[in-house]
């Protein structure tokens, strides 16, 4: 069987396990492998992709996703960054569109996130995948979001987030955004995180 990426694979399993339907995108190609154990349609170019993702079927993949509750891997390994952005948008247009109809717990997995929802900049990709993360649970929509600089992502997202993993950071900016996240005393969260091991965590929970 083929090892998933990393912990955030572990999320993704136990969702699946649990029956919610859901969309991963997939920008390295890694989690093919979710097809040995799981029902779910790989979509984009590479060699393990079953259905070829461009902005001509994005949407209609995005709706026949969520009204038939079909799992969806978007595997953008093979595309340029502009591709990928015009199939995502695309996609999350109609993904959203669709569920404000249908209304039915889905989620949505979003590795790299501060590419996606950047902090400061605005973009039609951002602006979509923030009123999913904002708005989305009236609607059934949930989001998981990882990134690896926490300070890159909209802080709008970050403080809205129901829940929150938050793994040891050694980067001043991103201990700013921590000790905002956290509340804890400013010096306690420092000196919380800057202990933390691989695999531990620092969990805030609404």
């Amino acid at each position: 069987r083929k090892a998933l990426p990393n912990e955030f694979a572990y999320i993704i399993e136990e969702l699946l396990s649990s029956g919610l339907p859901m969309t991963i995108v997939d920008i390295e190609g890694e989690y093919w492998g979710l097809k040995e154990r799981f029902e779910i349609l790989v979509a984009g170019k590479s060699e393990h992709s079953e259905l070829l993702l461009n902005p001509e079927n994005a949407g209609a993949l995005a709706r026949t996703s969520i009204e038939r509750g079909i799992s969806v891997i978007l595997d953008l390994s093979e595309y340029t960054e502009e591709e990928s952005y015009v199939c995502l948008i695309e996609y999350f247009t109609a993904l959203w569109e669709t569920a404000s109809k249908v209304k039915r717990p889905y989620q949505v997995i979003l590795e790299e996130a501060h590419e996606w929802i950047p902090e400061g900049v605005r973009t039609p990709l951002k602006t979509i995948l923030a009123r999913i993360a904002l708005r989305g649970r009236k609607r059934g929509l949930g989001i998981v979001l990882m990134s690896q600089r926490s300070a890159k992502v909209a802080k709008d997202v970050l403080t809205q987030a129901s829940l929150l993993f938050l793994h040891k950071v050694v980067h001043p900016v991103d201990m700013r955004v921590y000790k905002d996240l956290v509340p804890l005393p400013p010096s306690e969260v420092e000196k919380v995180v800057v202990s933390l091991y691989p695999g531990q965590v620092v969990i805030v929970s609404n």
